[in-house]
């Protein structure tokens, strides 16, 4: 059985293929996933910690090696709440520049923590987290067949499925949020309303390739 929300974060991958499709077709752009996060967030603490780090994202994208390279971004907030404690994470779907995997633009995962930790203002050891993928061509079966799972899903899903909210401290808030190239192109696109395969570049399989790292994202508070 399919919960809402996660029938809502398979919404999102698969809108985001679309995307990513039509960029693919109309440019050279090189992609990666970015995730920055924080760990052991106290209830006390999670809404400053949220505020914190949306505001630290806001300053992340003006830093120069950030700037010259990144074309915009999809983001998303994922919290994951494990006994008492927090951790919450920003999920990136990013396109860069055709030359970004060049040398002397390529930002390393270490510059990407230490850029994460002076835009908030910590120390990087400071329960601070970044991994980094670059999304490429391997595996491309399997991703197809991630696809063609996630559309089957979402086309027998029904709203008697989603389960009551629970109840937690944090206020509604942008959960997601597109930038520059990515949100010209979904100014252009339509929200899914079907599921049809046709209306998808299964083919792309940097698109496809992106999708299996999105599916596994949630938009709000989940539980471990």
């Amino acid at each position: 059985m399919m919960v809402g929300g996660c029938k809502k974060s398979l919404d999102y991958a698969l809108y985001n293929h679309i995307l990513i499709s039509k960029i693919n077709d109309a440019k050279q752009v090189n992609w990666q996933i970015v995730n920055l996060g924080l760990a052991n967030v106290s209830e006390e603490r999670i809404n400053d910690q949220l505020d914190k780090m949306l505001l630290g994202l806001n300053r992340l994208f003006k830093y120069k090696n950030i700037k010259q390279v990144s074309l915009g971004y999809f983001r998303m907030l994922d919290i994951v709440k494990a006994g008492s404690m927090y951790h919450p994470t920003i999920h990136l779907l990013l396109p860069m520049m055709k030359s970004y995997v060049q040398g002397r633009y390529y930002i390393k995962k270490k510059d990407w923590l230490d850029m994460w930790a002076r835009a908030l203002n910590q120390a990087p050891e400071d329960e601070l987290a970044v991994s980094i993928i670059a999304l490429n061509e391997k595996g491309d079966r399997t991703h197809q067949v991630h696809m063609m799972e996630a559309l089957a899903a979402c086309a027998a899903f029904t709203s008697e499925e989603c389960p009551e909210p629970a109840s937690e401290p944090i206020p509604s808030r942008r959960w997601i949020a597109y930038s520059r190239l990515m949100k010209e192109q979904a100014n252009q696109v339509a929200p899914l309303l079907h599921y049809d395969v046709e209306q998808f570049a299964i083919h792309d399989a940097i698109a496809n390739h992106a999708f299996s790292m999105m599916r596994h994202w949630h938009a709000g508070l989940r539980m471990a």
